[in-house]
């Protein structure tokens, strides 16, 4: 009873400031799509190559969406650095990029992979039993959002190309990729890591 005459969530935007990257944008974009956000991206005045990244949608949405965000960012480039340094022994080379374009990639595929299997009940919880289809949550949720926006902003959200210039890095990025996690389940204190 407390749940259901609880108010409904009103959707609102929260923002991170990062390093103007094509291959954080892709990220951003696809983790708050798979947390029923939309995502947009401005240039940040005050410092040259940082943009302001806006994701909207219910405050609980956006605030695990952004959550997630910083973490899946911050654990790929970690490794990227410490995969860099094993195979190339220096740093801020095309492998560190092409690794952070293949993490990107990989982790674009998984979180359409699971926003698929969201919307059509394929979902499983941790006793292994099904979770009810999505389809509608996500489709609300997008359109909340989107009429949210209408009027209120000029931000951009457009495709953003990352080539890779090293195909043993971008192949060691979709490893790691295929292994940050990407659930709720990171939020527990039980799970601390991020990777695996």
């Amino acid at each position: 009873m407390e749940t259901l005459n609880k108010e409904e969530e009103t959707v609102g935007q929260d923002y991170e400031i990062v390093s103007n990257k094509p291959w954080k944008r892709q990220v951003g974009n696809c983790i708050a799509n798979l947390y029923f956000c939309e995502f947009y991206f401005g240039n940040y005045v005050g410092a040259r190559n940082k943009s302001v990244y806006y994701f909207v949608g219910t405050k609980s949405n956006r605030t695990f969406a952004v959550h997630i965000f910083k973490m899946v960012v911050k654990a790929v480039e970690k490794e990227s650095r410490a995969e860099c340094t094993r195979k190339c022994g220096k740093r801020g080379s095309s492998f560190t990029h092409s690794f952070r374009v293949g993490a990107m990639s990989r982790i674009r595929e998984r979180c359409l992979e699971l926003i698929k299997d969201a919307q059509n009940g394929e979902l499983k919880d941790e006793d292994g039993s099904l979770l009810p289809a999505l389809l509608s949550v996500y489709e609300t949720q997008r359109t909340n959002c989107k009429d949210w926006l209408s009027g209120r902003t000029t931000l951009v959200n457009k495709p953003c190309r990352s080539n890779s210039n090293s195909a043993q890095g971008f192949s060691a990025g979709q490893v790691t990729g295929g292994k940050v996690q990407l659930s709720r389940a990171i939020h527990s204190k039980s799970s601390p890591k991020l990777l695996g």
